[in-house]
């Protein structure tokens, strides 16, 4: 890899680097790269009614829109809910990456 040998800001390819060194260990070996996250998940989220709660929900859509890790830790409402709105969508998003397709 060639690098500047300046003082200045770090290249694109530099920073991306960095940010793939930096990937939590619950996130390594993930499917896929990115998923989109629906506003209104984040509202349910936030209508959880405890931080433990609502907290656990938003790492469920991140883990299993990540690399497809069943929910653990949720309320029987929240279960229903990511069940009923959330895992469809993130199945679709899922196939459409396989196939090569853009989200």
């Amino acid at each position: 890899m060639i690098t500047r040998n300046t003082k200045s800001e770090p290249t694109n390819r530099q920073r991306q680097e960095a940010a793939a060194e930096y990937t939590p260990e619950m996130l390594k070996g993930a499917k896929y790269e990115h998923f989109k996250f629906s506003i209104e998940w984040l509202a349910e989220c936030e209508r959880q009614p405890t931080t433990e709660q609502n907290t656990a929900l938003y790492y469920a859509i991140v883990f299993y829109g990540l690399g497809e890790k069943e929910p653990q830790g949720l309320s029987p409402e929240a279960m229903e809910y990511f069940n009923r709105e959330i895992r469809p969508e993130l199945d679709r998003q899922h196939k459409r990456l396989n196939e090569g397709k853009q989200l």
